[in-house]
């Protein structure tokens, strides 16, 4: 399981883990921050644990359709997924990858890194 977030995003999650005491999980398979099915960062979660099984949608503008992406657990592949189902994800990225890259700049990171969550306990103080 090799989620991974923007620079911007483990930033704030570092800044979250340093003030609190985090138990890690390091079963294989299993997300480091998961302890007794739960998790630990719930309240500084990142986006991609926010949008975690539900519907996502994406404006593919070339072709003027909307890519869906959903988790197979929630949505089964013969299952019809409402309009109103649907998380537009196309605004909330551009905004998102729009502060990243300022943050990136500011304090002069590559600009497409990303970092695995699991990666992020080597990067605590």
């Amino acid at each position: 399981m090799a989620f991974s977030i923007l620079p911007l995003e483990a930033a704030l999650l570092l800044e979250a883990l340093n003030a609190q005491e985090i138990i890690l999980d390091k079963q294989e398979g299993h997300c480091i921050f998961l302890r007794d099915s739960l998790c630990s960062l719930y309240q500084w979660r990142p986006v991609i644990c926010r949008t975690q099984g539900m519907a996502l949608a994406y404006i593919d503008q070339d072709s003027q359709t909307i890519e869906v992406s959903a988790c197979e657990l929630n949505f089964p592949p013969d299952a019809a997924i409402e309009h109103d189902e649907l998380l537009f994800m196309d605004q909330f990225n551009e905004r998102l990858a729009d502060l990243n890259l300022q943050y990136c700049r500011q304090n002069d990171l590559p600009v497409g890194q990303r970092i695995a969550l699991a990666d992020l306990p080597a990067c605590l103080r």
